[in-house]
């Protein structure tokens, strides 16, 4: 799916049917990533009729191969763009999710308080001038 498809479809969401806040932090996290250059991929791959992915042999295999059009290619990259960044403060969720912020007094886990109209953390108390924020990873998979 090209970059440019994928932010004609968040336009659409965000205008047709995103209603809630949570739905419109990810679509706030979407539009974040799609800003942000890709970086170039080191090599290409085509996939076989059986499903299974191959490394290109030359530079004229790839170029035939685009050119033709019948075969899937994917780009394989050295480092995959880090899921896990600061973000502009603007673009945090205000539905009480627990999110990271930053600020240049300090670091804190917090979450939006409606009531109180700030970021919080603590027992209530005010998160500072936050500048950035960052979602919480996932916790660990427990061991059965």
């Amino acid at each position: 799916m090209s970059r440019e498809l994928l932010r004609r479809a968040v336009d659409a969401l965000d205008e047709h049917f995103v209603t809630t806040d949570e739905g419109k932090s990810l679509l706030k996290d979407i539009e974040y990533f799609l800003e942000k250059p890709l970086p170039e991929p080191v090599t290409h791959q085509f996939q076989d009729t059986d499903g299974s992915w191959h490394d290109f042999i030359n530079p004229d295999h790839y170029k035939n191969t685009v050119k033709d059009g019948r075969w899937p290619i994917r780009a394989l990259y050295a480092e995959q763009p880090a899921i896990n960044q600061w973000r502009p403060i603007e673009t945090a969720p205000k539905d009480g999710t627990e999110v990271l912020l930053f600020s240049v007094f300090d670091i804190g886990l917090c979450y939006w308080s409606d009531e109180m109209k700030c970021w919080t953390w603590g027992a209530g108390k005010k998160f500072l001038n936050p500048s950035h924020w960052m979602p919480l990873p996932e916790h660990p998979k427990a061991k059965i």
